[in-house]
């Protein structure tokens, strides 16, 4: 009895020790159970707390290595992305900012979903698995013109996206920016190299061999054009045309003021691709010596520095003039004039000009209805001096054979050492043609008078009665 009831107390015994053995058991493997699951939750939140995109490696800006740019150029951007999260995310959208002064390039964004405004461009991505990634190049043209030393201020690019983690029942809406503080300064300045300023009537004053040559009382128009041909406004620019002292200014616009031997324009503002027009007209001066050269020239002034612009170099002649040389044919027996008449040619030569002519040469030029009588058709003449004039003549006969009435005219060529010969005047008188006899009488001749230097209609000079004696006589 004592055995049996020992049995079932080392029976019981057992049974509470297997039982507490279970019991402990159990315990240790829920608490490590729970132990993993907490762990596992740990491991999902810290996925779910990663930045998907903050790996400097995989997400950065790509910018050109300068400093500087200038009004116009190209500048290129490239945005490097990667999903270097540990779990996915949805509605990924990266936004730049379009930088001030600067223009957007949107011909080669055609394979891409964006949408713009004023400031920026978003692009829509989409969901990115984890490692997945991607980039966008942008293009932007720096605005033109703009002031030197303007900041093109750094890209800014953030990243917005979403991500849930059922496991931890999370989710929610993220961000991240790339940025650098990498920013641009304009170089940028106005450009003056293709202004000219030009003699705007230069085909009036052109030789054949194209040298140009003026002469007292000829007028010049010039015209001075300032182009900005530059990537920036120029403001307060000054202009002078300078290298007139020899002439004397006629019209002139009103921007242009005049100075001492030059003109004056002060503009406010050239923009860029512009230009200013000035015109003005001059005449030479009267005391201008011989040979001068005129050449105005144009200086541009800005900032500081000076850009001169050239005219071709003008020849200032000074002349004798002989267009008030006068020649005269004087019948010697006064009334009409018929042919084997004798004519005094009487001729002043006159010089009115800028300067003393020196050797000259006279010439008297007789048409087929005259003849040298007595005297000469050529002269030479030392010189004439500003406002002299000398006298020349010489007698010239009425060739035969005249039978109708025919106006005959001579003409008087001058030319000098400082001027070709031309033609500066004429004469001319009506010569009555008369018929040869060929009758069975002859015509009487009355005569009022024979007089050396004949007056009246019906007398005539000794001379030409000597002529007629001696015609007759043969």
């Amino acid at each position: 009895m004592n055995e049996r009831r020992s049995g079932n107390r080392k029976l019981i015994k057992g049974l509470v020790i297997s039982f507490c053995s279970i019991l402990i058991i159990t315990a240790i493997v829920f608490g490590v159970l729970k132990l993993i699951e907490h762990k596992r939750i740990l491991e999902e939140e810290s996925k779910y707390a990663v930045s998907n995109f903050r790996d400097s490696s995989f997400n950065y800006l790509e910018f050109p290595d300068r400093e500087k740019v200038i009004p116009g150029q190209i500048i290129n951007y490239k945005i490097f992305y990667r999903n270097t999260g540990q779990i996915k995310v949805e509605n990924t959208e990266v936004t730049a900012s379009i930088p001030e002064h600067c223009a957007l390039i949107e011909n080669n964004l055609k394979n891409y979903d964006y949408k713009t405004d004023e400031s920026s461009i978003t692009f829509k991505i989409g969901d990115l698995d984890i490692s997945e990634s991607g980039s966008i190049i942008l293009n932007f043209k720096v605005d033109s013109p703009l002031d030197n030393g303007l900041e093109i201020k750094p890209l800014q690019v953030e990243i917005e996206y979403f991500k849930e983690n059922n496991m931890i029942n999370k989710s929610g809406d993220f961000k991240n920016f790339l940025s650098s503080d990498h920013s641009f300064i304009v170089e940028a300045s106005p450009d003056f190299n293709n202004s000219y300023i030009k003699l705007a009537n230069e085909e009036d004053f052109k030789n054949i061999d194209g040298t140009l040559e003026v002469f007292p009382g000829d007028i010049l128009s010039y015209e001075a054009v300032i182009y900005n041909d530059g990537n920036m406004n120029a403001e307060d620019t000054v202009i002078t045309i300078e290298g007139i002292e020899d002439l004397t200014v006629l019209e002139s616009q009103e921007e242009l003021e005049p100075g001492d031997n030059n003109l004056t324009a002060r503009i406010p503002i050239i923009e860029a691709g512009k230009s200013s027009s000035y015109y003005f007209k001059a005449g030479i001066k009267t005391d201008i010596e011989n040979n001068s050269k005129i050449a105005p020239l144009m200086k541009i002034y800005y900032n500081g520095e000076e850009t001169v612009k050239n005219t071709e170099e003008i020849t200032a002649r000074l002349l004798p003039v002989f267009k008030s040389s006068t020649l005269g044919l004087i019948d010697q027996n006064g009334g009409d004039t018929y042919a084997g008449e004798l004519l005094k040619v009487e001729i002043t030569i006159a010089n009115t000009g800028d300067i003393t002519a020196n050797n000259i040469d006279v010439n008297l030029i007789l048409p087929g209805l005259f003849s040298l009588y007595e005297g000469s058709l050529y002269w030479k003449l030392d010189s004439l001096d500003i406002g002299e004039s000398a006298r020349l003549d010489a007698i010239i006969k009425v060739n035969d054979g005249i039978t109708q009435d025919t106006r005959g005219a001579c003409q008087l060529a001058v030319g000098s050492d400082e001027l070709d010969s031309q033609v500066v005047t004429s004469s001319s008188l009506l010569i009555t043609g008369s018929r040869p006899f060929t009758r069975n009488y002859i015509p009487i001749v009355a005569l009022h008078g024979i007089e050396p230097l004949p007056q009246g209609r019906y007398e005539i000079s000794t001379g030409a009665f000597e002529f007629l004696l001696s015609t007759l006589k043969n």
